[in-house]
């Protein structure tokens, strides 16, 4: 009896493919290689035989493909990178069995039914970070920088939602949140000092087990003693250009202070490369420890951003996500995802840049999180999603969608869809 000549060729289950008009891009998360494959003829066709869901990463290879030398050097190269290999259909009849990589939920993301039960949400399951803001009014750092808060976390100078926060609403919320015991609290305002109940909101924080974050300017850092934070809080500082010398005295003043507190961190907000220059001589100059970028988009340095902040192919490489990452960057957006920010006057966003949610006086923090599940568009928003990363390759490989780029309405900070055009 003659044996059959055909092959299995079967992807490994720890393989991503993915195809975008005629460019294919498969991707190895344990050992985070890539195969990148411009399709012709019938590597296109196996190529498409793959994706197809039914087919379960394993087709039939017949004899006449096999002896196709472009074929054969295709699946060489899947071979060398460990993404898959032929089995002869001789030795299995029966078509091999590959798992096709899927996420798994703890708690589904869809939105609930109509009467269906809420007891089972858990919002330990989905909170991740609260960022509050105490008041909102106009300061020296919010005129300067007036949507930096669409940006980054950052104080609100406009009063559209109220001027100052109800203290009680913000106990009465974390009082729902204390089996989430991972929880990050951001405290953002335009004016601590002229918050009422400063001083009591620090000292309830204190008695808590949430990790908090008071994000205050180089002026109010030199009105606050954050030395009375406690010991699960951090303070960011946040430093902007043109720095002028009462700056430096002010710097030297509260340096002097953090130094005593490991807790510190300085937040540059970057406009232009002599910000960046500067940034850099004063890290050296105080011998900074712990220190960030803020780049800051005011509407004429998308040049900035193209040189500084944009990504190449090469970077996405060098990124190597593995297979956790990339369930995660397909399902939601990682950079929203269990995020709340809450408006003096109770405003819920899951996003700033999203519509509104509704009001913390009328909510608590169940009706939150089915509000961004049966409503909002935050959590959900990835690179599938918005265009024209749906139709790029790298799309589940690349960094999670930015407030940044839902502000600047620019989906794609690379370079690719460029190169690709």
């Amino acid at each position: 009896m003659k044996s059959d000549p055909d092959y299995w060729l079967c992807l490994e289950p720890f393989v991503h493919l993915t195809e975008q008009n005629g460019h294919a891009l498969f991707y190895n998360t344990l050992n985070r290689k890539i195969l990148e494959y411009n399709q012709s003829g019938v590597v296109s066709t196996i190529v498409r035989k793959l994706l197809e869901v039914s087919n379960g990463n394993v087709i039939r290879i017949s004899k006449g493909e096999t002896d196709n030398p472009v074929v054969m050097k295709f699946i060489a190269q899947l071979r060398k990178l460990h993404m898959g290999d032929l089995l002869p259909v001789a030795l299995s009849q029966i078509k091999p069995v590959s798992l096709v990589p899927q996420p798994a939920f703890k708690q589904r993301l869809k939105p609930y039914e109509e009467g269906l039960e809420r007891s089972g949400l858990k919002p330990e399951n989905f909170l991740h970070e609260i960022t509050f803001h105490l008041n909102a009014g106009k300061s020296p750092l919010t005129l300067d920088f007036p949507t930096a808060f669409f940006q980054f976390p950052f104080p609100f100078g406009d009063e559209l939602y109220g001027k100052n926060m109800d203290l009680l609403m913000v106990k009465r919320l974390l009082s729902e949140l204390t089996v989430v015991s991972a929880l990050a609290i951001n405290i953002c305002s335009s004016d601590p000092a002229g918050w009422q109940d400063w001083d009591e909101l620090v000292l309830y924080l204190n008695t808590t087990k949430f990790h908090v974050k008071y994000h205050l300017s180089l002026p109010q850092a030199d009105q606050i003693n954050f030395d009375n934070f406690g010991k699960n809080s951090s303070t960011a500082i946040f430093v902007s250009f043109p720095f002028y010398m009462e700056n430096l005295n002010t710097m030297e003043k509260v340096e002097g202070r953090a130094k005593k507190n490991t807790k510190v961190e300085y937040t540059f907000i970057i406009s232009d490369m002599a910000d960046l220059e500067k940034a850099q001589q004063l890290i050296a100059h105080f011998n900074l420890r712990n220190w960030f970028f803020k780049p800051y988009f005011n509407g004429t340095n998308l040049g900035f951003f193209k040189e500084n902040v944009y990504i190449t192919t090469n970077d996405i490489a060098g990124s190597k996500p593995d297979q956790k990452q990339i369930f995660s960057r397909i399902t939601f957006n990682e950079n929203d995802f269990g995020k709340f920010t809450i408006m003096p006057d109770g405003t819920i966003f899951a996003n700033v840049n999203d519509p509104a949610l509704g009001n913390l006086s009328r909510m608590g923090v169940i009706e939150m999180i089915e509000a961004e599940m049966n409503t909002g568009k935050s959590w959900e928003r990835t690179r599938q999603r918005v265009s024209p990363c749906s139709s790029c390759v790298y799309n589940f490989l690349c960094p999670p969608v930015s407030r940044y780029e839902i502000f600047m309405k620019r989906y794609n900070f690379c370079h690719i869809y460029k190169e690709e055009q």
